[in-house]
């Protein structure tokens, strides 16, 4: 079965593209950490090339509710979630925000990331243009399933570049 793939925009409530994430190496299970700050509301964009099963997705295990852009001929739908009541992630410890998304067979994306205080570490990194995410159909012992092949954060390509 061929690869798919979808994006995964998060911005601030304003829309801004103001998330960063770093290059941790090998030091964690992700090469890659997104930073959150705790008790604030972000914007998700959805971007896929299938059409969801249901405009509500979980996140986290909790459920949002995703409603279409304007442009009924794309793929394209938005939300927001939020920090709230998620405490700071401790030091040395990675945590993971957990997007179900309900295609014809539910795709579960895990993304590493770390939930801050709002303190100048939750800026420091480099800024999240989007997160890919690719995956594929497989046949499995209970049927067919989505696994996911790939987790990438992308950066906003600097100005002048």
């Amino acid at each position: 079965m061929s690869e798919e793939k979808l994006r995964l925009e998060l911005s601030d409530e304003n829309g801004k593209k103001t998330l960063v994430y770093k290059e941790d190496g090998g030091r964690f299970e992700d090469s890659q950490t997104l930073k959150m700050k705790i008790d604030t509301t972000y914007r998700v964009k959805l971007i896929m090339e299938k059409e969801l099963k249901s405009e509500e997705l979980a996140v986290n295990g909790e459920k949002i509710t995703m409603e279409r852009t304007e442009d009924q001929e794309s793929k394209e739908y938005e939300g927001e979630i939020t920090t709230e009541g998620i405490s700071p992630s401790k030091s040395g410890v990675r945590d993971v925000i957990t997007f179900q998304i309900p295609l014809e067979h539910s795709l579960l994306v895990s993304i590493q990331c770390k939930y801050y205080q709002q303190s100048k570490y939750a800026s420091q990194g480099l800024t999240l243009g989007m997160v890919r995410v690719s995956y594929k159909i497989e046949d499995g012992v209970e049927g067919e399933k989505a696994v996911v092949t790939r987790v990438r954060c992308v950066q906003i390509a600097p100005k002048g570049k």
